[in-house]
């Protein structure tokens, strides 16, 4: 509208589009017009889907070659993204350029305006540059990032006159390591998290962030290439401070945590590089740690933060690893972690820097279960440090809450059984409803066994995850095989996808088992009777162990899935732990997802006689990331290599389906 123009070459004969901007914005043009043809003539008709089998092959076809630690795909898909990045930041520079501010909002900005430092002005929104001052404080980096610092810590925007003066200038300059006077300010920049998030993406955008934290270039646009990621690598590290910051008004947990930081430059420099190792053969927490060892030393940061600094990002997986794989009540479990942590404030980094990264990996990933359990490990850990007691000792927690179910269950005019299962429950169970819930449920489960039924099984909707909880609880006369093999052939069976299972042990006698799980013929919540259908299937199966399963539902689909078998990329993993216990193995499975896996991977343990205690079960996207604490039938854990080895392959047999 302004120019009446639409042809590239003529705003850049006008002046309205910089020459650099052009330039960029005509290749990518390129390589998108290539790109479109490409998916044209692959399907003969006018299709503009570049599904992740697709990646796959035109990245071999256009001859991307893989390198260390990153496939031809991720090289292609970093291409596509720095195009696509391009035409975004033309774009929006374009078209703020091209807006005018009317003059009664100019003189209101300036009129109320007031000098905060050298040639820095600053209005009731924006932060600017004097006009006179501005094309040598532009080309100063010390400058600039002070500039970024005041604007972070007063909540103002950059005008953008200013910024495009500073983008202008950045963009070239010639790349050098940062000096004192830069370092300074961009640690200063660090400790505030206001704007924070938006004023790093811009320093990315300019390449400075790349030249103040060298490991950041390797990560430019880098795709993790797996339907759980939904951002590249270094999107994600920006939306992880992103993500943080938020925190400061957060009324949650969390969000006092983060408060009570007084320094937070350690934090959110810890989120902005923790998958920088992302890319290399190597584990990618190891290979952070010596990426932030490198980036504290050119930071110029003390020998305490620069440890700190390193032990934060190698171990920033911990808590995911304790709090979603491992039994919360065992206190070799929450020793264990308290020691590798070591002190309160490393918990509160940890579990501030864990929160944040879930948040920034995809929509949906940070459920209120992972959140509980996150929660509860932090809760236990803290208790340990203040006090020395671990999970098993007298907790004033779980007998605050028991004492609360066991009043409810007063009025219910619950027996002595009831009562007695409730003293066994651990805070896992106890935490996972409200009193009133856990004291009708306790009643029924104890009033249904009594009868001499083995089996209790009852339903319930999940809405924060949109899913059915189906509660089975079993007593068990003796040790058992198959229980739950045959709950999950069940489920599967009748159609129904797993996404989550937790499986306890009470006592000698008694198994818990909760699944969470999806039903393809309701979106919603399913009614009553299909439950109930549900229930009864269960039921019969359990109790009836010679029953067959009935055979697992056809699917039919209109046309082949496109998501075929290639693009499943990470590897299978059947890992042994014999380390962490002495009473038990920790059996953990990490594969892609299919129709009635898990019931396949419990019915082999099954077959080979291992006898289940304790199980976390999980589900996102496509991976499931599987934990069973295991014995043999003696009550002993599996010591044997060459029993390891047989269940190996029959697990891999089943999840590959050999």
């Amino acid at each position: 509208i302004n120019y009446g123009e639409t042809d590239l070459e003529r705003l850049l004969k006008l002046g309205a589009l910089p020459s650099e901007d052009y330039r960029l914005v005509r290749q990518a043009y390129a390589f998108m017009l290539r790109l479109r043809n490409e998916l044209h003539f692959r399907d003969n008709r006018s299709q503009d889907v570049l599904d992740r089998p697709t990646q796959m092959e035109i990245a071999q076809s256009w001859g991307y070659q893989a390198t260390e630690g990153v496939l031809p795909v991720e090289h292609f898909m970093q291409d596509y993204f720095e195009h696509t990045r391009n035409v975004r930041y033309a774009a929006s520079f374009f078209a703020e350029d091209a807006q005018t501010r009317s003059v009664v909002s100019r003189a209101y900005e300036h009129l109320f305006s007031r000098q905060i430092a050298e040639n820095v002005r600053m209005g009731p929104t924006q932060i600017w540059v004097q006009k006179s001052a501005l094309a040598e404080f532009a080309s100063r980096l010390p400058d600039v990032l002070r500039l970024m610092s005041l604007a972070n810590e007063h909540r103002r925007r950059i005008a953008h006159p200013t910024w495009n003066a500073i983008r202008e200038a950045m963009l070239k300059r010639e790349p050098s390591p940062p000096d004192e006077q830069s370092i300074e300010a961009f640690l200063s920049l660090l400790g505030n998290g206001s704007r924070l998030a938006e004023l790093l993406r811009r320093l990315h955008e300019l390449r400075v962030l790349e030249q103040i934290i060298p490991g950041f270039k390797r990560t430019r646009g880098l795709l993790q290439f797996n339907a759980y990621h939904k951002f590249t690598v270094d999107a994600h590290c920006l939306l992880a401070v992103e993500a943080a910051c938020d925190f400061e008004d957060d009324a949650t947990a969390i969000g006092r945590r983060y408060r009570r930081l007084t320094d937070k430059r350690l934090l959110h420099l810890a989120l902005l590089i923790h998958d920088l190792g992302k890319g290399r053969e190597e584990d990618h927490c190891d290979v952070g740690r010596e990426i932030a060892i490198e980036t504290a030393k050119l930071l110029h940061l003390d020998e305490e933060s620069t440890d700190t600094l390193a032990w934060l990002i190698w171990k920033h997986l911990a808590v995911n690893l304790v709090a979603f794989r491992h039994d919360l009540n065992d206190p070799e479990i929450v020793h264990s972690f308290a020691a590798e942590v070591g002190s309160i404030r490393r918990l509160e980094l940890l579990i501030v820097h864990t929160v944040a990264d879930l948040s920034a990996v995809g929509p949906g990933v940070l459920t209120d279960w992972k959140m509980n359990l996150i929660e509860d490990l932090y809760l236990r850990t803290r208790r340990y440090f203040e006090t020395g007691d671990l999970p098993g000792d007298s907790d004033p927690e779980i007998e605050a809450i028991r004492d609360e179910v066991r009043a409810k269950m007063d009025a219910r005019q619950c027996d002595a059984s009831c009562q007695d299962l409730l003293s066994q429950l651990p805070l896992s169970l106890l935490r996972r409803g409200q009193p009133q819930e856990l004291a009708k449920e306790l009643s029924e489960i104890t009033a249904y066994l009594n009868e001499g039924s083995p089996t209790y099984c009852m339903s319930r909707f999940d809405a924060s995850l949109s899913a059915v909880r189906y509660t089975i609880v079993r007593r068990e006369g003796e040790q058992t095989i198959g229980t739950f093999a045959r709950a999950t052939g069940a489920l599967s069976t009748a159609g129904l996808t797993i996404l989550r299972a937790d499986i306890e042990t009470i006592g000698d006698w008694l198994v818990w088992d909760d699944f969470w799980v999806t039903d393809p013929d309701f979106p919603g919540e399913p009614p009553a009777a299909r439950r109930e259908e549900v229930c009864d299937r269960i039921r019969h199966l359990l109790d009836t162990p010679s029953a067959p399963l009935p055979p697992h539902r056809k699917t039919w689909k209109s046309a082949p899935s496109k998501e075929a078998s290639s693009v499943n990329v990470l590897p299978t993993k059947v890992t042994f732990d014999n380390d962490t216990f002495r009473r038990y193995t920790i059996l953990s499975i990490f594969a892609y997802d299919q129709v009635g896996l898990l019931y396949r991977i419990a019915a082999t343990l099954a077959d080979r006689r291992v006898v289940l205690h304790f199980a976390k079960i999980d589900t996102h996207l496509d991976q499931i990331a599987d934990v069973f604490y295991v014995t043999e039938l003696d009550g002993n854990p599996l010591y044997d290599l060459g029993r390891h080895g047989e269940i190996r392959q029959a697990l891999l047999a089943v999840i590959h389906g050999d």
